[in-house]
């Protein structure tokens, strides 16, 4: 059995709706912005410039060392041009830049803003439109007794007839199709207000009686009075949520200056370092120069045997200075690189 044209039957309920979702849907949504927290300025780390070595401070420090290296006078030193290095190809600039590329925990760190950045779509979708719907649709086939069967095929009624049930003219079977069809479009706007729109369309049809259709409509509107009225009250989930991805946005940027300093300071205390091996190395090769004088002086007969013992002390505690020295370069160096990369 067919539905003799369902289309229309629910033309009016379709146009409805969507009358009602092209309101909500131009309603709420250019008024969630007022009141939200101001955003920070673009981050851009993709060229590894960053706010705590950015270009000024490089063009400064070039632009005192070119001032530096020209002579001003006969009695001013000027400082040796071109940049500090480590271990001869590593310059303070190309550290940052490498760190800020590579390191591994900035990498990490830069997805935190994208997480927390899409809380703010889920917050917003409470404002959008929802539009719901369900068909039902059901057919029974019941069989029907003796008396069902007198009572839908009784020709009596005009008092002829002892009322015995007759030969049944109609089926002993009977067959019902029910088909629903509901829809319902929900809004809420950011004052509480809530408004929706539902629509039903029932059909009922027997193989005894005539096709029966029944529709309704139903329009409600909510409004609260009292703690749930008002835009700050319905907006502090999504105020939350931007407040979250621009706090994640400031994190970024903390890590960001975190990295730099810490490769800054892990940079100039291995400069550090390596001077002081060279240090180092000329306090023990100035112990072994004295060792060896003193040699000379006890063989000679101009020194006491002691002196040889106080200068083998004083070799052996150099020695150990450097020691130290050279494992506090390889510490530094093993940190630098745990930086860059």
């Amino acid at each position: 059995m067919t539905i003799p044209d369902p289309q229309k039957a629910m033309l009016p309920l379709a146009g409805s709706l969507l009358l009602v979702v092209g309101g909500c849907v131009s309603g709420p949504r250019p008024d969630l912005a007022e009141g939200a927290p101001p955003a920070p300025p673009p981050l851009d780390l993709s060229t590894g410039a960053s706010p705590a070595s950015g270009g000024e401070r490089t063009t400064e420090k070039r632009g005192r060392s070119e001032t530096a290296s020209r002579p001003s006078g006969p009695e001013e030193e000027s400082e040796p041009p071109g940049p500090v290095t480590v271990d001869g190809d590593l310059t303070l600039d190309a550290a940052l830049v490498t760190a800020l590329l590579n390191n591994p925990g900035l990498e990490v760190a830069r997805f935190g803003p994208r997480i927390a950045a899409n809380a703010v779509p889920r917050e917003l979708a409470a404002f959008d439109p929802r539009l719901t719907g369900s068909a039902l649709y059901t057919d029974a086939t019941q069989q029907l007794t003796a008396v069902q069967t007198f009572t839908f095929g009784d020709s009596g009624g005009d008092g002829s007839g002892d009322g015995a049930p007759e030969a049944p003219s109609f089926p002993n079977f009977l067959v019902t199709e029910n088909l629903n069809l509901s829809t319902t479009v929900s809004t809420l706007f950011p004052t509480g207000t809530g408004l929706s729109l539902s629509g039903a369309v029932d059909r009922s049809d027997t193989n005894f009686t005539a096709e029966e259709y029944e529709g309704s409509w139903t329009l409600r509107l909510t409004q609260p009075l009292l703690e749930g009225r008002g835009r700050k009250v319905n907006l502090i989930t999504l105020r939350q949520a931007e407040n979250a991805a621009l706090r994640s946005e400031w994190q970024l940027r903390q890590a960001v200056l975190n990295l730099v300093l810490q490769v800054e300071r892990t940079y100039w205390e291995l400069v550090l370092a390596q001077e002081v091996v060279g240090i180092r190395e000329l306090g023990l090769r100035l112990a072994t120069e004295q060792l060896e004088l003193n040699r000379d002086l006890v063989d000679t007969g101009r020194a006491v045997p002691s002196a040889v013992l106080s200068a083998r002390a004083e070799q052996a505690s150099r020695r150990a200075d450097l020691a130290e020295a050279r494992g506090r370069v390889r510490t530094l160096r093993v940190r630098l690189l745990r930086l860059l990369d």
